[in-house]
């Protein structure tokens, strides 16, 4: 729930003004795993994001 809270607020709407977003898909363990959409895929800075 906090995950998805701090993408929805925080990282989201900063994604939204180049035309992508970014999904929670889930948690294993410690790790959560996120999946790009929109202008976010093939963009070459998406490691770095």
């Amino acid at each position: 729930e906090q995950i998805q809270l701090m993408l929805d607020e925080q990282v989201n709407p900063m994604l939204a003004s180049h035309g992508g977003n970014v999904m929670l898909e889930g948690i294993k363990d410690s790790t959560a795993y996120v999946r790009f959409g929109g202008g976010c895929q093939g963009c070459s800075m998406i490691d770095t994001t």
